[in-house]
């Protein structure tokens, strides 16, 4: 056998072996999809946002344990027409994140998208530095009945609440009260007072409670009223 024959030869062995070898990762780039992620505030018609770092999670789980797969920031500039750009993925559920500060409040948000193959898309993120209480005011006991007609009354410091000064007071429906609360919506993120109060047949009930409005998140607050 000629050096020319084992030359050929030994080409084709090494094509052989790449074919073989190709991997997912392997893929041409022209075969993946994108993802441009444009960041808003607080909802679909909220402000774009520039300069915001989005993050991207192969699954929810490794959202939870920022276990991030890839990021990508919103340009400093001209970000109502250009978004966060993720190029070269691969067909599947994607799961995000984003933060940026802002005049001292922190935004968050987090979204997922379905992203196809060989597919360009396009998506909004919304963020809030805010969150929401349903509160539900219970006699006697916290596995104590709900009760309809009830006066809450949220404060922003201990102190409001000895001396009466409410941010908010609402009442609890007078229907559905069983599974329907008192909703404090848009609460930024701080440690805040409740109290509760109703007058029935055997008197005078109130109690208290208080807690952290938690950003993005809507949380269940029980009153538990005493006579």
């Amino acid at each position: 056998m000629n050096s020319h024959k084992i030359f050929k030869l030994f080409l084709i062995s090494i094509l052989v072996s790449a074919i073989f070898t190709c991997k997912d990762d392997d893929v041409p780039k022209k075969e993946k999809s994108s993802l441009e992620v444009f960041v808003k505030k607080y909802n679909k018609d909220g402000p774009k946002v520039g300069n915001a770092t989005v993050e991207l999670f192969l699954t929810k789980n490794a959202r939870d344990m920022d276990d991030v797969y890839k990021t990508a920031v919103s340009p400093a500039t001209d970000f109502d027409i250009n978004g966060a750009l993720f190029e070269d993925l691969a067909a599947q559920v994607y799961y995000l994140r984003t933060a940026f500060t802002d005049s001292g409040h922190v935004f968050e948000g987090i979204a997922e998208i379905a992203l196809g193959e060989k597919e360009d898309k396009e998506m909004d993120i919304f963020t809030s530095y805010a969150g929401s209480w349903q509160v539900f005011v219970r006699e006697g006991q916290i596995n104590g009945p709900n009760v309809g007609n009830a006066k809450v009354e949220i404060f922003l410091t201990e102190s409001d609440r000895m001396n009466g000064n409410a941010m908010d007071v609402k009442y609890t429906p007078s229907t559905g009260f069983d599974s329907i609360g008192v909703m404090f919506e848009d609460l930024p993120y701080q440690k805040y007072y409740l109290r509760g109060s109703y007058t029935n047949a055997k008197g005078y009930w109130v109690g208290v409670a208080e807690g952290f409005a938690k950003r993005n998140q809507t949380n269940n607050k029980v009153i538990v009223a005493v006579l």
